[in-house]
């Protein structure tokens, strides 16, 4: 009885750690989830007091506290050039993120910290948990139960404002299922997410859908899904305009999500080439620098500046901010995305089963953190953004070792 309670309450931090900021948008009428990864940092940093679990000074935990002070002091050290060569450097946002900074990457640090207390069947039926709710939030809004969008579906998911912020969240967890499902329940779960985003109607979501059945599949049977996939298109009334305008990447587009992912990266070149690759300071995307074309055209379809700060996706506002130092990071991403995501494809055909959940659950949250980075972000402080860091802790924790085999840890 203990362990079942103590497994649901698991379970249930592990869910306010994904659905707080995006319900504070939704509730509070707040620009970012900036308020609600806040509330979840300051959950994860007093839990680990609470139950004070204070760890021994391993050298892997101190070489994380380095990482974090390296990060901080490289963007504060940045920032303050940054200030002393451009005027217009709005220094007291800089500083309100930085100091947001360092709760985020503690909070972070120390849910990852958390998650080696855990045992593995409780940290496996936490990310169920999860995804199940997560499907069950989808059903509220498919069946119009949803108190926020009561007309029809979309634009809210139950507790999500937008259905791309729903994707971000229930992708990593879609590939968790996946990569620890037998092989007969493979299929099954990767047609309930790609109906899902479907009938959400939603791009982003299909894309991430289109990535997780690439990882958990075999070659063979990826293809032999394509003309499963091309069937909704062929005998059902799904609007094809919806999906044909987003793949008119053209400055001539009238539609807005084309228009704000252009003018990311249209921004993110313009701010790289315009400081000579030094960027134009963490957190000054949109506040200084040029705003490119493709914004002119947001603003003229909408009247407003959409998404000017976070730029559509996190990958052009990493450049544009950090300039050289972005493009480095972003590089070294893709070499670890690459690794991780062969480890996941390889154990997901291994048919092994997982003696370490933990292990894939943070895997796949930092695999399906490239649909934030290249496809549609928030911005930095997001709850994919706090899983994202969180599974960075734990791969630098963990030393990534025997990431290139199976037998070792399976």
């Amino acid at each position: 009885m203990r362990k079942a309670f103590s497994s649901i309450a698991i379970g249930l931090i592990l869910l306010s750690t994904v659905v707080l900021p995006p319900f504070g948008i939704l509730t509070f009428g707040t620009s970012s989830m900036a308020a609600g990864v806040l509330l979840v940092s300051g959950l994860h940093i007093f839990l680990f007091v609470a139950l004070c679990v204070i760890p021994r000074q391993s050298q892997r935990q101190s070489s994380s506290v380095l990482l974090i002070a390296a990060v901080l002091v490289a963007v504060m050290t940045h920032g303050a050039i940054g200030f002393m060569i451009n005027d217009d450097f709005d220094f007291a946002r800089f500083l309100q993120s930085y100091l947001f900074l360092i709760f985020f990457l503690l909070g972070a640090f120390f849910f990852a910290l958390l998650a080696q207390r855990v045992p593995n069947f409780q940290a496996d039926f936490a990310a169920k948990l999860v995804f199940y709710a997560l499907v069950l939030s989808s059903l509220v809004e498919i069946l119009h139960l949803s108190p926020f969008s009561p007309g029809g579906i979309g634009p809210h998911v139950f507790l999500y404002s937008e259905t791309s912020h729903f994707a971000l969240s229930f992708l990593p967890f879609l590939l968790y299922m996946t990569v620890t499902a037998s092989p007969r329940m493979k299929l099954p779960l990767v047609l309930l997410g790609y109906a899902i985003a479907l009938i959400l109607q939603n791009l982003t979501f299909v894309v991430g859908v289109a990535l997780v059945a690439v990882l958990v599949n075999s070659l063979k049977r990826f293809l032999l899904l394509v003309p499963i996939a091309a069937l909704p298109f062929l005998f059902t009334n799904i609007n094809l305009d919806y999906y044909s305008s987003r793949f008119d990447l053209s400055i001539d587009s009238n539609n807005l999500s084309t228009l704000v992912f252009l003018s990311g990266l249209e921004r993110a070149y313009l701010n790289f080439k315009d400081t000579l690759g030094l960027g134009v300071g963490f957190q000054q995307f949109g506040i200084i620098g040029s705003r490119g074309e493709a914004m002119e055209f947001v603003a003229k379809l909408v009247g407003t500046d959409s998404n000017l700060l976070d730029g559509g996706m996190v990958a052009p506002k990493f450049i544009g901010e950090l300039g050289f130092l972005g493009v480095t990071m972003l590089l070294a991403y893709l070499v670890y995305f690459a690794k991780s995501a062969r480890w996941l494809h390889e154990f997901s055909m291994s048919e092994v089963a997982p003696r370490d959940c933990r292990r894939i659950f943070f895997l796949s949250c930092f695999v399906m953190y490239c649909i934030d980075l290249f496809i549609r972000g928030t911005g930095y402080f997001s709850s994919s953004g706090f899983l994202f860091i969180a599974s960075l802790m734990w791969i630098w924790q963990s030393g990534n070792r025997n990431s290139d085999g199976l037998s070792a840890e399976y």
